[in-house]
């Protein structure tokens, strides 16, 4: 696995978008973004072992970083951030109760 450097706390949240062999996976942290060459999928079961939650196929969110979750348009905002994420609707139902929203 190819490596970073950022401390987990810095992470928003990890984006993977594109098609299969041109796919770009991108760290989001509070002020600047960090592109990552590893797999998204040995990224992405390492993060949700670290208080990380996958919303959607493409997005996973650091559950620390969340400010509150708008079940009815299965959007995710975050602290400090103007992004607003969008999740699955079992997903967002899942990061609610994460939350004790």
């Amino acid at each position: 696995m190819q490596w970073v450097q950022a401390n987990l706390s810095e992470i928003r949240y990890v984006s993977c978008t594109g098609k299969h062999n041109n796919l770009i996976k991108t760290l989001h942290l509070k002020d600047e973004k960090l592109n990552y060459e590893g797999s998204f999928d040995e990224l992405r079961i390492f993060l949700t072992s670290q208080n990380f939650l996958q919303i959607d196929r493409g997005l996973v969110v650091n559950l620390e970083k969340v400010d509150y979750v708008n079940l009815k348009k299965n959007e995710v905002h975050l602290k400090d951030m103007d992004d607003i994420l969008k999740a699955t609707s079992i997903k967002s139902k899942i990061l609610s109760e994460k939350l004790a929203i």
